[in-house]
């Protein structure tokens, strides 16, 4: 009895204080560990109240609920039922109760008591007030009807011997929760037949929602509810599959680049940036005027050879010959484009990332998507903007981080062969091939470079091809021991197509030759040791430029003339160089300064990988030392100036660290080395 009289105080107590509050008071002194987190609008009629609340259990113990079913009598309130409601199936945290055998139009309030962790009292209540029905009714919610994505039909029924309904008194309430139905706007009844049976039509809802609804019944001012029902409106139809075929010369990726679903963001792309990092550095992003197929596309990079960042003339093919229609596809704003074929893809209105900490903005309003080329190189590239009203072409920051829809490009097969035959400046790409459809090529080929990333543009070289069915090129002129990739590339139209990079590392050092007739890759034959030597190392013969012309008058060429020592001592078809292939040897080789066999030189080394050496001397001491242009010389079988007799020789100098043409050499006094040529 004290417990009893213990627990009315206490109701009694939070009446006079709270009043009819819809919140909850905690009995726990602020201890709570449960909540009632939401209370389903109640189904009420003329001798019936349906009440249904939902917790928030927090790992807390349940120990006993209650719903407590109050009655107003002449402004007092007396307890009428008490009993434990029942689990809804499915369900571990939703109660459900119907209090029965009530009076008409009457006041009632139900109030929802929790113990739990072995509180002696409730730790938590909530109130709900309620007011029966002052006649008697039927009121039943039937199965929802879509249209599309967007519109819904919903029917109801209503019969009562008592009440003769109108169409103004009945409707529908429609909502994404089931809390507080009975206060949300009404969608009013469009049709009522005789037979009870009312109908309405809702239109601007989300694709793919789900949705509470109820029919509801007005009548002396309140408002009474059916049982709740759900339905789902239709999901925007896109075509499935990674690749899409819409119709158009390309295919379209279903997501964005770094995205699993049609409707996810992806990753974020500065221009140029194959790799989707953050910086908002500028410096950070190339000035190319296209991308689109190259190292430098983070599709192509990152997904293989045939997909890509669509070209400004694929976007403007996707814009004229598709149909666009802004929707809402899994909660997410964007663009449902269809093509001439039926077939459709979702851009999703992405935002970018535009601020200068990296942050996102215009997530839901706008879509910023990478176009590939652009018609000129600067601080702001082109990109293709969707909002709701419109779609074109605009500029940004090539900073700015975009989103790539990636295309599928299959039309061109550029596959990459094999290295072989690796030096130290050459090597050799062999079995390569070009496969193409529907496109006309123009030039095919090898691209070679220090970075993986090929293109057009920023670095590397092209090697190209006559056979576009097996392509076998020759590298020459490489740094040593250098990592270099390739692969193999074909032209049509304005579009490079790359194939698979592959790599080689070319030779640490290139073993001197010893022989007499070397090739460098050059024009011409050099003889592999100086006139008058038998080895590299030698030094050899010294002589004048002019020792052969006694009294005769000097001329500017005596290459494989009379007068040319070298073609005189050797025969056959040696020769002193020209100046020209003087040139040639110095621009076109690699040369390093070395120690052969104890001798100090230079070792020239040739495109295709041969070396020969170039030994130093010091003609004063007989020691071989570093000295400068004029002091060093290989002699060449040409002169200028000449005046009295005596000329300017053109010769192959050397200094401590270079390799010069020098041409100040006097044809009589300065004897200098030999080191023949002989043509190919």
């Amino acid at each position: 009895m004290k417990a009893y009289f213990k627990l009315l105080m206490l109701i009694l107590v939070s009446t006079l204080y709270y009043g009819c509050s819809q919140d909850p008071y905690d009995w726990s002194g602020g201890k709570t560990t449960v909540a009632i987190k939401e209370i389903s609008s109640p189904i009420v009629r003329y001798d019936m109240i349906r009440v249904q609340a939902k917790l928030d259990i927090r790992g807390a113990q349940i120990d006993n609920i209650y719903f407590v079913l109050y009655k107003n009598e002449g402004g007092n309130w007396k307890v009428e039922d008490e009993r434990a409601p029942s689990l809804v199936d499915g369900t571990s945290d939703t109660y459900l109760l119907e209090f029965g055998g009530l009076t008409a139009n009457t006041q009632y309030k139900v109030a929802i008591r929790i113990w739990a962790n072995g509180s002696e009292d409730p730790i938590i209540e909530q109130e709900l007030n309620v007011t029966t029905a002052s006649a008697e009714f039927t009121l039943t919610t039937e199965n929802a009807v879509a249209r599309n994505q967007y519109v819904v039909d919903l029917y109801g029924s209503f019969r009562s011997e008592e009440i003769k309904a109108t169409q103004d008194m009945l409707g529908f309430v429609v909502s994404e929760t089931d809390a507080n139905l009975e206060t949300i706007d009404l969608y009013p009844c469009l049709e009522i037949n005789s037979d009870g049976s009312f109908s309405t039509v809702v239109d601007g809802l989300k694709p793919g929602t789900n949705y509470y609804y109820a029919a509801c019944f007005v009548y002396a001012g309140k408002r009474y509810l059916s049982e709740i029902n759900t339905f789902r409106t239709q999901d925007i139809e896109i075509t499935e599959g990674d690749i899409i075929d819409l119709g158009l010369d390309v295919k379209w990726a279903s997501c964005n680049l770094g995205s699993n679903t049609p409707e996810e963001a992806g990753k974020y792309y500065g221009w140029g940036d194959p790799h989707g990092i953050s910086s908002m550095n500028r410096d950070d992003y190339p000035k190319l005027d296209s991308i689109s197929g190259s190292g430098y596309d983070a599709a192509w990079y990152q997904l293989g050879e045939y997909y890509r960042i669509p070209t400004a003339d694929e976007w403007n093919t996707l814009k004229s010959k598709c149909s666009w229609e802004w929707v809402v596809y899994k909660n997410v704003h964007g663009y449902k484009v269809t093509g001439p074929n039926g077939n459709s893809i979702f851009l999703p209105a992405a935002g970018c990332r535009l601020m200068s900490d990296g942050g996102i903005g215009y997530v839901g309003a706008q879509g910023f998507y990478r176009i590939g080329t652009q018609t000129q190189v600067g601080d702001y590239v082109r990109h293709f903007l969707l909002t709701e009203d419109e779609y074109y072409s605009n500029t940004s920051p090539r900073e700015w981080g975009c989103s790539i829809r990636p295309v599928y490009d299959s039309r061109v097969s550029c596959i990459t062969g094999g290295s072989t035959n690796i030096t130290a400046t050459s090597a050799s790409i062999r079995q390569g091939y070009v496969k193409s459809s529907n496109v006309n090529l123009t030039e095919w080929g090898v691209w070679y470079g220090t970075k993986e990333y090929p293109n057009i543009r920023r670095e590397g070289a092209m090697c190209t091809s006559d056979n576009q069915d097996q392509i076998d090129v020759e590298l020459q002129g490489l740094l040593i021991n250098t990592t270099y990739y390739f692969c193999t590339y074909a032209k049509a139209g304005n579009q490079v197509y790359f194939g698979k990079v592959n790599k080689f590392t070319t030779s640490a050092e290139a073993k001197i030759s010893t022989e007499e007739i070397v090739d460098l890759g050059l024009k011409v034959l050099w003889r592999g040791y100086n006139l008058g030597a038998q080895y590299p190392e030698e030094q050899g013969a010294e002589t004048r430029w002019d020792e052969m012309f006694n009294e005769d008058p000097l001329t500017e060429n005596i290459c494989n003339t009379k007068y040319d020592l070298a073609h005189a001592k050797l025969g056959g078809d040696w020769r002193l160089p020209t100046r020209d292939e003087i040139t040639e040897l110095i621009t076109k080789c690699i040369w390093q300064r070395i120690i052969y066999k104890n001798i100090d030189g230079f070792q020239a080394i040739g495109p295709n990988g041969n070396s020969i050496f170039f030994p130093q001397f010091d003609y004063s001491s007989g020691n071989w030392q570093f000295r400068d242009f004029e002091d060093t010389a290989y002699m060449s079988g040409m002169c200028h100036a000449i005046h009295d007799g005596s000329g300017a020789m053109y010769a192959l100098g050397f200094n401590e660290k270079d390799v010069s043409l020098v041409s100040s050499y006097s044809t009589k006094n300065k004897e200098t080395i030999i080191r023949p040529v002989q043509d190919k």
